[in-house]
């Protein structure tokens, strides 16, 4: 603008239109309103020649460029600026740019431009609250003040709409505070307060949000307490209110120094933050009686509730004393206890089960002579009478019991519960036993036709704190007779008589039938002997035989039952074969006659397989999907070797063929049938055949499982391939082992046998001698045959003593009294038995738990001359279907051959089970052998 003056002034000099006038121009133009802090720029140019160009300030002092001063000029030319920096309230005023401006013709004038500039205040809010609270129901001031110059005015919004001054809001007279009566929680919101200063259209505003808070309400108040000394005890206080109350706990009054904090008053916590709503006081003492308060507070006001606790003590018994009285006489016993409230004491007879003394027995009273003492007193006692007795205190703080031992002494009495009879044999010892009530104890004698007995010459004697056990071994018929028990203290004496006879061999088995019978087996049933002669039946013994056409006599067999035996099956027959059977009882005296009359019974011919049984997996688990394991119990052959089994399956309901799977393995139990459909129902028959043809089915139905998640094909060479790994790779890596490997055992050989690339390069380029050498390792091998040979020789050895040796019972207990009356006592020794013969297999038909026996050829036993007896007592170890044979009682006639094992068809063979791995014995030849063997070796070598 300034050089548009200035050229238009020479364009009118050219042109001779007369000569351009000097002049001053301020830029902006006109008065200027700035607010504090702000920085403005006011430029004074010249038109024409001037000269003296300045700025002054209202004071007329002329501005400097110090720049340092936040008022300064700048020069610029024809033009100089005036510059603020920092507008403060002060520098308000008229500022004036002068200069002398010189005119074509010579004259000078003076020239002068003003501005005037006016300053103002920013609108700024006093220690502004951007939240403010307000009580539910009061008055509420919300507080906003504003300052600046030109004062600012206040007013009100609320959701952008101006509060009025009418109804329950206005503006509080002389202050700029919006006053709400009587709030409610729907006064609950923000609210504007908006300032403004019209003269310079500056305004700002403040939100302000007004929280409206509710005083604390108790919902729960704690409630007045019991509790027990040394436990805890708990007050509970739950409050409404907004914001959330915070709790307190105060001792009698509210007085800040009551309030409690010490370690043993537990406050609860919510998410790890204390909250105080419960308190616990822990291990109570009696001082902690009293009242406790609970106080909850917020910003709004406070509310208190108080409740009492009361300690109760529990009782605690003065420890009464034992006593001891004579039967017949009185006792007293007392007992005291202590405790708050005061405990009532009760007596009860025994410990905690006891029943309480409650008069229904005359003889027991109880008194109480003072406060919590009570005697209990027992008139004419009995022997029932001792014992423990339990003084029990009861309180509302628990309850304390004692208890004491009354001891009644009397007599002896005899206990009629041990036996009275008992029985034996010369040299056979048993127990006769007395047993006897007494306190206190008493002292035992035994006599046998009023002789006291003392120890030794076939006696032993045994004390116990019931009794006494006479150990009685019969030399002579002597010993035999009654026996007189008698026990004696101070009080009184007492006797027992125990009768001792002499044992027999028990009466023949009665009544013997056949149950059941099959072609290859017959079930007995027999009546036990009428009088198992003095002590109990060990066994039975079955003796079977052919009956033969000429009434002549044939060599029984013999098969062994422990007793009590009400059935027996006989295995192992001829069918359709006639046999004489009897039976005979063993006890440990001997052996009874066989049963008379003798059983004469034919077996069953020949027929097809019995019903095979099939065993149902009982397992709801995981089942296969594709696949099912049938599983059976071999059937009776029908007295004919089996041939095989059959079995079907279809799925059920269909009309299809069954698919029909032979298994000529007999010896099989089980059978996995493959190739099945998941989630299917199957039905399946099972039947066992033979010569004479198949039996009934046997039949079972089942569901197979669903099929198992498996990776798709593919998934190995994929994940291969992902992991970076190419052909060219695997192929190196393949090799490289291969390499390592024949390393490795090239290095073996060279070091085991001196052989191979290693050995060569070794002694043959290197000149080194191989290592170590042949006699060495021979010499250790022998050693080590030696050591092998010593301990098999050490095991034949064992074995040997095991096959020859016969076991004897050891009596490591006097052996318990046996008698008539009572079968069940422990049995009497028994003679010893001859060892083990082995010489008649046929007569060895195993145990009724062992597997199945068959003299007649179907199956032979693994160990015909071994015991097969479960008991184990009074057998012979060489043939244990007989009984222990005894030299003062008769044995039935043994046989004098073994008997011939009936023939019967041959069974087809069965295929051998898979040979589990053994162990081979070292033979010492066969040691020498080798250690020859390896020195004719080393000396090719």
């Amino acid at each position: 603008m300034y050089l548009r003056l200035e050229w238009l002034c020479v364009a009118a000099a050219l042109l001779g239109l007369g000569a351009c006038q000097s002049s001053l121009s301020v830029n902006p133009e006109g008065d200027q309103v700035k607010a504090i802090g702000e920085g403005s720029l006011f430029t004074c140019s010249a038109t024409g020649t001037v000269t003296g160009l300045a700025w002054y300030d209202p004071n007329q002092n002329a501005v400097t460029d110090d720049t340092t001063q936040s008022v300064h000029v700048q020069s610029r030319g024809n033009s100089i600026r005036l510059k603020f920096s920092d507008i403060q309230r002060d520098n308000a005023g008229i500022y004036y740019c002068r200069a002398t401006g010189t005119n074509e013709d010579g004259t000078t004038q003076d020239l002068e431009a003003t501005i005037k500039l006016s300053i103002f205040e920013a609108i700024s809010f006093v220690d502004p609250k951007s939240t403010q609270f307000a009580t539910r129901g009061q008055v509420a001031n919300v507080v906003c003040q504003a300052a600046g110059e030109p004062v600012p005015e206040i007013n009100w919004y609320r959701n952008g709409q101006f509060i009025a001054n009418e109804g329950r809001f206005s503006k509080l007279d002389g202050t700029s505070y919006l006053q709400i009566v009587n709030v409610t929680m729907d006064d609950e919101d923000t609210y504007t307060c908006e300032a403004s200063q019209e003269t310079n259209g500056e305004y700002d505003e403040l939100p302000i949000f007004l929280d409206v808070q509710v005083p604390p309400t108790l919902v729960t108040r704690p409630s007045p307490t019991n509790g027990t000394v040394g436990r805890d005890v708990t007050l509970r206080c739950q409050a409404t209110g907004d914001p959330d109350p915070t709790y307190a706990w105060f001792r009698d009054s509210t007085d800040p120094s009551n309030e409690l904090t010490a370690e043993r008053y537990v406050f609860s916590q919510q998410n790890g933050v204390v909250d105080k709503m419960t308190m616990t006081i822990t291990a109570l003492a009696k001082a902690d009686e009293g009242t406790y308060i609970c106080q909850a507070s917020n910003g709004a006001g406070a509310a208190e509730a108080a409740a009492s606790v009361f300690v109760y003590v529990p009782p605690t018994i003065t420890d009464p004393q034992d006593a001891s009285t004579p039967e017949g006489g009185s006792v007293d016993l007392p007992c005291s206890a202590s405790g708050d409230p005061t405990p009532m004491l009760q007596w009860k007879k025994g410990g905690g089960d006891g029943a309480m003394v409650d008069g229904s027995d005359p003889r027991f009273t109880v008194s109480t002579p003072s406060t919590g003492v009570a005697i209990l007193t027992i008139s004419q006692v009995t022997n029932s009478d001792g014992g423990i007795y339990t003084c029990v205190a009861t309180n509302l703080g628990g309850t304390d019991q004692k208890t004491l031992n009354l001891d009644v002494q009397f007599k002896p009495k005899v206990d009629d519960s041990t036996p009275a009879v008992a029985a034996t044999w010369v040299g056979n010892p048993v127990n006769l036993t007395c047993s006897f009530t007494s306190n206190p104890a008493p002292d035992i004698k035994w006599s046998l036709n009023n002789n006291d007995i003392q120890e030794g010459a076939g006696y032993a004697i045994f004390s116990s704190p019931s009794g006494s056990t006479l150990q009685v071994t019969p030399a002579d018929d002597g010993a035999f007779g009654m026996y007189n028990c008698t026990a004696s203290n101070s009080l009184g004496a007492a006797n027992r008589e125990v009768l001792l006879k002499e044992a027999v061999a028990p009466e023949p088995p009665s009544n013997v039938q056949s149950s059941d019978q099959t072609p290859i087996s017959v079930t007995l049933t027999f009546d036990a002997p009428m009088s198992d002669g003095g002590v109990p039946v060990k066994k039975y013994v079955v003796q079977y035989a052919v009956a033969t056409s000429d009434n002549s006599t044939a060599v029984p067999n013999n098969f062994t039952a422990n007793a009590p035996a009400d059935a027996v099956e006989i295995p192992g027959l001829k069918p359709d074969t006639l046999y004489t059977i009897t039976v005979v009882a063993v006890n440990d005296v001997g052996s009874s006659d066989p049963s008379d009359p003798a059983l004469v019974i034919r077996t069953k011919e020949i027929r097809v397989p019995y019903t095979p049984s099939i065993i149902e997996d009982s397992q709801d688990g995981d089942k296969d999907s594709t696949q099912y394991t049938l599983k059976w119990q071999a059937p009776n052959t029908g007295g004919s070797a089996l041939t095989q089994y059959t079995i079907k399956y279809r799925p059920v309901g269909s009309d299809g063929d069954f698919q029909t799977i032979t298994v000529t393995e007999t010896g099989k139990k089980s059978y996995i049938i493959t190739d099945l459909s998941p989630l299917t129902e199957y039905e399946v028959q099972l039947t066992a055949s033979n010569m004479k043809g198949e039996s009934a089915e046997a039949t079972v139905q089942f569901r197979t499982g669903e099929p198992k998640a498996t990776e798709p094909p593919g998934t190995i060479s994929r994940r291969a391939s992902e992991s970076g790994l190419g052909t060219g790779g695997i192929v190196a890596v393949v090799i490289v082992v291969l390499i390592i490997l024949l390393i490795v055992i090239d290095v073996a050989c060279y070091f085991t046998n001196q052989c191979g690339l290693t050995m060569f390069v070794c002694v043959n380029l290197c000149g080194k001698a191989p290592p170590g050498g042949k006699a060495a390792d021979a010499e250790e091998g022998t050693a080590t045959y030696k050591k092998e040979e010593l301990q098999d020789d050490e095991v034949i050895e064992s074995l040997k003593i095991e096959k020859d040796g016969a076991d004897k019972p050891l009596m490591d207990k006097p052996p318990s009294q046996t008698s008539l009356k009572d079968k069940e006592d422990q049995p009497l020794t028994e003679a010893e038995a001859p060892p083990p013969t082995g010489d008649n297999p046929a007569q060895d038909l195993g145990d009724p738990e062992g597997g199945t026996q068959n003299p007649g050829g179907e199956e032979e036993n693994d160990n015909p001359g071994a015991d097969e007896n479960v008991s184990g007592g009074g057998e012979n170890p060489g043939n244990p279907s007989e009984p222990v044979p005894d030299s003062s009682v008769p044995q039935p006639d043994a046989p004098d051959a073994p008997a011939e094992a009936p023939s019967a068809p041959e069974p087809e063979p069965e295929p051998s089970p898979a040979p589990e791995p053994e162990t081979k014995d070292v033979n010492p030849e066969e040691v020498k052998l080798q250690e020859n063997t390896g020195d004719d070796k080393e000396a090719l070598a």
